[in-house]
């Protein structure tokens, strides 16, 4: 099984090392646990999962543990290419090794649990950047990767996707996987979390020791209790959230 640690991990840029985005970083993920990352904008938690992922790596300090098999979705990915989805996906099936019947039967999986079959054959220069994000979801989750690391997933989404994708983070978890995620909705977070930690200072801590926590129970239209455990400062945007999606709340409390 799988267990991926960041050990002493700083990271700066350029001669900044007397400022640093991170510093001193210890994090520790197991198989068979999603962890969530959360944090104000540019305290480092996009920096924070590049060097987990591998796409980046720490100035001082290391990374211990990470699989080969890795998928990993940053915070911004470019959507004017050239390729059709299919294209796209067939040639990052190949660079990871995957057999020919393999990533057919994969993509055409994940682009109907996603909903972006009837653009497979479009250029990704024409496509909204929802089903771009779709796109790119779906190569990191086609060799059924031992670590994920998604930054904002959710974001731009339609709803029936973001159900679909919190459903395969859940699976990927459930098979013993590392999942790491970042996402700045609370109501978002605290349907998957098993960890929440914030970076801040550019420290990583867990969120108990951050910030008060609010227990919020909300109930679904099927009847089904959601308890979220958030920050006191993001219970408004919790509530106001639920309300939107159709959530009653069932109780607010410390």
């Amino acid at each position: 099984m799988v267990t991926v640690a960041l050990e002493v991990v700083s990271k700066w840029y350029g001669v900044r090392r007397a400022s640093p985005v991170l510093r001193d970083v210890n994090l520790t993920v197991e198989a068979g646990e999603l962890t969530a990352i959360t944090g104000p904008n540019g305290a480092g938690k996009s920096t924070l999962l590049r060097i987990l992922a591998g796409a980046s790596a720490p100035s001082r300090g290391r990374v211990r543990g990470r699989p080969r098999n890795t998928g990993y979705v940053p915070d911004r990915f470019p959507p004017r290419l050239r390729f059709t989805p299919a294209e796209y996906l067939r040639h990052m099936g190949r660079i990871r090794s995957l057999p020919g019947p393999v990533i057919e039967a994969g993509v055409e999986q994940l682009a109907e649990r996603l909903g972006f079959t009837r653009h497979l054959g479009t250029r990704m220069a024409e496509l909204s950047k929802g089903t771009c994000q779709k796109v790119v979801l779906t190569q990191a989750l086609l060799a059924d990767p031992e670590l994920l690391v998604f930054d904002e997933p959710w974001s731009g989404l339609d709803e029936a996707a973001q159900q679909e994708l919190t459903g395969l983070l859940l699976e990927a978890r459930q098979r013993g996987g590392c999942v790491v995620v970042s996402d700045h909705r609370a109501a978002m977070i605290g349907q998957v979390a098993d960890r929440v930690c914030t970076v801040a200072g550019g420290q990583v801590v867990p969120l108990d020791q951050a910030e008060p926590t609010i227990l919020v129970e909300l109930v679904r239209p099927d009847g089904a209790v959601l308890r979220h455990t958030v920050p006191r400062h993001q219970v408004d945007k919790l509530l106001a959230q639920a309300l939107h999606d159709g959530l009653s709340v069932r109780r607010v409390q410390p």
